[in-house]
């Protein structure tokens, strides 16, 4: 499923799987995704943007970790 907002460039796919919440509340999370959380904090830190480490803002797919962006901001420094 894919939404296309061309007044705003978004483009949102509907991704039908594993949230981190459900994946450590029955204790299956892989340390794997534990590192691409990190990868990905450092590449967000460096860009200044903020977004919410909510265990219900990520999904994953393929063995690959997707943040889900209901909202981000910049940081002002």
């Amino acid at each position: 499923m894919l939404d296309i907002d061309i007044e705003k460039e978004i483009i949102k796919e509907y991704i039908d799987e594993s949230i981190i919440y459900d994946l450590v509340k029955n204790n299956t999370m892989k340390d794997v995704y534990l590192t691409q959380m990190q990868e990905m904090a450092m590449l967000v830190y460096e860009t200044k943007l903020n977004i919410y480490y909510f265990p219900t803002n990520f999904v994953i797919q393929n063995e690959l970790i997707y943040y889900i962006d209901y909202e981000c901001g910049i940081i002002l420094v």
